[in-house]
């Protein structure tokens, strides 16, 4: 069990080490999920919206890296073809 506990959190290190935007937008979840229930609840607003806008870029950014990707691999085709 120890082992398979260990094993998910490498995988999350590694999707936040990878994907820093979308590791900083869940903690801001959170962080505004959390001040939802104190008399500061007002700052949760602000914090889901900075998470949203960095939920934003993360999207913006995995397009570009799909959109370079195929690029990438419709040179190679193009070449192998002559």
């Amino acid at each position: 069990m120890n082992t398979c506990f260990s094993h998910m959190i490498d995988t999350a290190r590694n999707f936040v080490w990878k994907n820093p935007n979308m590791g900083l937008a869940t903690l801001l979840f959170v962080i505004g999920t959390v001040f939802l229930s104190t008399k500061l609840s007002i700052i949760s607003g602000a914090l889901f919206g900075a998470g949203a806008s960095l939920l934003g870029a993360w999207i913006t950014e995995l397009n570009k890296r799909r959109a370079d990707s195929e690029e990438k691999r419709v040179v190679r085709v193009r070449l192998e073809g002559i």
